[in-house]
Order: structure tokens, then C-alpha cells, then sequence
């Protein structure tokens, strides 16, 4: 190995050899550090956002878990209450009610504007329904009528079942007759999806019909089967995570109930970091989303000024050791020059090295050794001719 290396390298002339010496030696070095400190910066990076994205989630289920219990609460209440039920069915029946259901829901609607309006319907009669809220409960009723969470509510009485209307998260329960067991009425919890979106994104981000996933980070609401409950991005609603993210890692988690973590994946075309935790009350996920573009502008700003420094060495690398090698290959070329004259028999032939170095010493050796070469030469030809 040493001698094939050898041989390689002898083939080179001493100016290449020493522009590649210079730039292996400076190039290499740089190289080296500038992609350990990038990958390094990088992968601090990488964990010091999950750490935090992870903590933001943790922070934003708090109120969400509040939220739900409060509801999901009042749901039970008029499962196990027989007054109010009983007051429902009049209503139902005669169109007659007294002021304690809705009295109870205005109670529940008060100052929280997480939720646009509490309504319970008949079952019977699936034009007639008792609610509060804000904006058109008629409105809000027909459209509930018309999502699949109504029916799966249907299907399975007592159960919650939880779904979307509009841009709005919404919950559904089947309210059992205590005397019966029959179902007496629907009982649902509009949630303003605004309000929601600003409590997992900490009111960074507003519902917008218009995409700009790259511009940010954004955090979405998901459900155990993958269903995609809030999102800032109206685009969303309705659609499950499997339609977003394109790899496994997503079904892997959804299928073994990790409680946090992160990984990444693919995100419209875009590298993605997801970092994600379990709420404590459901088995739904915040999901934190956040574009590897958008996280590292800054350090593949660092990378492209550090490729810059790396191309200016080069330059100045090659320029030394060019001007090294010419100072070092000009005074050899000379010396080459000259040897070859007085192998043709010019033996007068002198050079001249201007340097204070090595090559000095071995212009001024060769000077001296073709000089007595010559004085020898004359010497024995002044001999011969003596003796002839």
C-alpha cells in the first residue's frame, strides 16, 4: 500500500502535489468541524422544540380535559335525574315546559364561550328540541340532524360519540327513559371550533380557509380512530390523520396508544417533525406539526455561510499554494535546465536562485560542482597534451 501510494504520488508534479497538500489541509479540517457543529446544533435544536412542543401539548389538554368532563358531566346528570327528564318528556309530548332545563343549560352557558349552545332533541319527534345558546339553535339543530355523530349516537344509546358540524366540535349522547329504558331525546354540546383551536394553539392561529403549513407550527385535535377534530386549517376538518401524513409511524401510534413522543414524517411533500400526547380523560391526541423547513431557516442559513467560508478557503488555499509551488518548481525547473546543458557538455552553464533557503544552497552547490567539473576537464586535457 505504502509503495503503490508512493509511486501515485511521485507521478504528480510538486505544484499539484502542493496545491492538493494545502487544500486537504485546510479544506478537510473546516469540513469536518462545520458538519459536526451542524449536526449537532441540529439535534439540540430538534430536542430542545420537541421538549418544548411536547410541554405545550401537556399545557393545552388541561382546559380541553376541563372542558369535556364539564359536559360530559351534565350529560350524566340528565341521564340519572329524573326531574328534569321528566320535564323533558312533557315537553316533548304536550309542548309544555317548565324553566328548569334550560335554566340548568344557561347555568352551564355562563360565561363559557367555548360552547355555542347546549341542545337535547326529541327522538320521537325530531323536530322539536330544547336548548341555550348563542347565534341560530335552529340552524345548529338541523345541521347536527344531518352528521354521521347524530347517527352514531342513535345507534349506540348512552354512549358519547363525538364528531363535527361545520367547523364546530361537537358531542352527542342518547339521553335513556329512566322509566323505560327507551330513548327519550339527543343530547348534544356544540363547542365553538374557534375557541378550541386557540386553546391547543395558545390563540396563535385563527381557522383559515387558506393553506400556509410552511409559514408555522400548528397543533391539531385527533381521535382514537384517527379522525381529525380541530385544526386550524378548515381544510382539515372532516379528514383523518391518515389523509395528511403519509408514513407508519402515525398507524403504529394510533394502534398502540403511545402516551407521548415524536418522530418524523411526511407532511404534504414536507419533512415533518410530529410530536404528540395522549390526553388523560380520552384516547385522543394533540398532534404538535411542525415543517422541518420552517425550523431550520436559521442553522440552513449557518450551513449555506459556512459552504460560502469553505469555497472562499479553497480559493485562498489554492492561490498560496500556487504561489508556494511556483516559488518552490521555478528554482528546480532551473537547476533541471542547467543539468541538462552540461550534459550536452556546456559545463559554463550557471543559474540563479534569488532565495535564502534550500534552493539557494543548491543553485550555488550545482554552480560550484559544474565548475570543478570544468577545472578537472582542463586539467586533464592540459595532462594529455603535455604527455603527447
Amino acid at each position: 500500500m505504502y509503495n503503490y501510494c508512493s509511486t501515485w504520488i511521485c507521478k504528480i508534479s510538486i505544484r499539484r502535489r502542493l496545491i492538493l497538500f494545502f487544500l486537504l489541509l485546510s479544506i478537510i479540517p473546516v469540513v469536518l468541524l462545520g458538519t459536526i457543529a451542524y449536526q449537532y446544533a441540529k439535534n439540540t435544536m430538534t430536542n430542545k422544540i420537541t421538549e418544548y412542543s411536547l410541554q405545550s401539548l401537556v399545557q393545552a389538554s388541561i382546559p380541553i380535559d376541563l372542558t369535556i368532563q364539564k359536559y360530559e358531566d351534565l350529560s350524566v346528570q340528565l341521564l340519572i335525574d329524573l326531574e328534569y327528564q321528566t320535564l323533558l318528556k312533557d315537553y316533548f309530548q304536550d309542548g309544555t315546559l317548565d324553566s328548569a332545563p334550560p335554566q340548568m343549560f344557561e347555568d352551564s352557558l355562563a360565561y363559557d364561550a367555548n360552547v355555542r349552545g347546549l341542545l337535547v332533541g326529541s327522538v320521537q319527534n325530531t323536530n322539536t328540541y330544547v336548548g341555550a345558546g348563542f347565534g341560530d339553535l335552529d340552524g345548529s339543530y338541523s345541521r347536527l340532524k344531518e352528521t354521521p355523530v347524530y347517527q352514531e349516537a342513535l345507534e349506540v344509546p348512552g354512549q358519547v360519540r363525538w364528531g363535527l358540524v361545520d367547523n364546530d366540535l361537537v358531542m352527542a349522547r342518547v339521553i335513556n327513559d329512566l322509566g323505560t329504558g327507551a330513548p327519550l331525546g339527543v343530547f348534544a354540546v356544540i363547542f365553538n371550533g374557534l375557541k378550541l383551536n386557540q386553546m391547543i394553539n395558545f390563540g396563535s392561529l385563527t381557522l383559515s380557509d387558506s393553506m400556509s403549513f410552511g409559514n408555522s407550527p400548528y397543533s391539531i385535535l385527533v381521535k382514537a380512530e384517527g379522525g381529525i377534530l380541530s385544526s386550524p386549517f378548515t381544510e382539515e376538518m372532516g379528514l383523518t390523520i391518515y389523509d395528511l401524513i403519509e408514513g407508519v409511524a402515525i398507524s403504529e401510534l394510533i394502534e398502540n396508544k403511545s402516551n407521548r413522543g415524536f418522530f418524523s414524517d411526511r407532511l404534504r411533500d414536507n419533512d415533518t417533525l410530529v410530536t404528540y400526547y395522549k390526553m388523560a380523560s380520552k384516547d385522543w391526541y394533540l398532534l404538535g406539526l411542525a415543517p422541518y423547513d420552517y425550523l431550520y431557516q436559521e442553522i440552513r442559513a449557518i450551513r449555506a455561510l459556512i459552504f460560502g467560508f469553505v469555497m472562499l478557503l479553497i480559493l485562498v488555499a489554492v492561490f498560496f499554494s500556487y504561489m508556494v509551488s511556483v516559488g518552490i518548481s521555478k528554482p528546480l525547473n532551473q537547476v533541471k535546465e542547467a543539468m541538462a546543458q552540461a550534459q550536452k557538455g556546456d559545463l559554463t552553464v550557471n543559474v540563479e536562485i534569488n532565495t535564502r533557503d534550500e534552493l539557494h544552497d543548491l543553485g550555488n552547490s550545482f554552480n560550484r560542482m559544474t565548475a570543478q567539473i570544468g577545472e578537472l576537464l582542463s586539467q586533464t586535457k592540459a595532462a594529455i597534451t603535455t604527455v603527447m
